[in-house]
């Protein structure tokens, strides 16, 4: 009873954990797959998720963030676009794509200069330990700061690498499909067996009930009394049930005994 109770709570862990596995490993694999449609920034449901890769962010405010960091921001759209790029101010933290650089960079706006479009202002952006400044357009802002999730951008990048999404999602469903293959198997088993025994037990009771019948005629007829039938029809039914072998325990002679038997041979 004990063991089975343990192997119930062993599954149900094990259903748990493999749950959380997968459910970890389609956040990654969608929001990675979403990047695509958002110069490379993994997104989901408005948010997207950077791996801080430098310290020109590192300093002593209290959104400054560091190498290894994850980035949360709000992704700029069409339709949030007023509400999240002509409402930011001095101080803000933004993400846009620097073509010199070739990659997606977040740094603090230090200036705001407003141009001839009132809805595309110019943005001066400075990273808290950096130097250069860079002027950004507001059509050029593709996400907005939100938080940081400190020392999880490693393992985040880790996850989207290429080894560590064979890890994290190939593996997985891998092993998946072969348990769900190994259960198919066994449970196909289980039932060709217990389909068997069903079988062997209707065909023992068809037997039973053709013996009975001609038994009854033969009642009937006068040939047999009803205990006679009866009786027969008893031993018929053991005769269909299968001989239990009994292990018989074979002691190794002793030897005196094994002396014995060699004089016997020799008188």
């Amino acid at each position: 009873m004990e063991k089975k109770t343990g192997r119930k709570v062993l599954k149900i862990v094990g259903d748990v954990v493999f749950v959380i596995v997968m459910l970890f490993a389609l956040f990654i694999a969608v929001t990675n797959l979403r990047a695509r449609a958002n110069n490379g920034i993994p997104n989901l449901f408005g948010k997207g998720f950077l791996t801080v890769n430098s310290d020109s962010m590192a300093g002593n405010e209290k959104d400054s963030f560091t190498t290894k960091d994850l980035v949360v921001v709000d992704i700029v759209n069409t339709k949030n676009y007023e509400e999240r790029v002509l409402d930011l101010e001095i101080g803000d933290i933004i993400t846009y794509y620097d073509f010199a650089e070739g990659k997606v960079i977040s740094h603090r706006i230090i200036a705001i200069t407003e141009t001839g479009d009132a809805t595309n202002p110019t943005f001066t952006v400075k990273g808290d330990n950096w130097a250069v400044t860079t002027a950004v357009s507001g059509r050029s802002v593709l996400a907005v700061y939100n938080h940081k999730v400190a020392g999880v951008g490693s393992i985040m990048a880790w996850f989207a690498s290429g080894f560590g999404f064979f890890v994290i999602v190939v593996l997985p469903c891998v092993l998946f499909l072969a348990y769900e293959i190994y259960r198919f198997i066994k449970t196909l088993n289980e039932y060709n067996r217990e389909k068997n025994a069903n079988s062997k037990k209707d065909d023992t009771e068809r037997l039973i009930a053709l013996r009975k019948e001609a038994l009854d005629d033969l009642v009937k007829s006068g040939v047999l009394s009803q205990e006679e039938a009866d009786k027969k029809l008893q031993e018929y039914a053991n005769s269909l049930k299968p001989v239990e072998v009994e292990a018989v325990e074979t002691a190794e002679p002793s030897k005196e005994e094994v002396e014995k038997a060699d004089e016997e041979v020799k008188d």
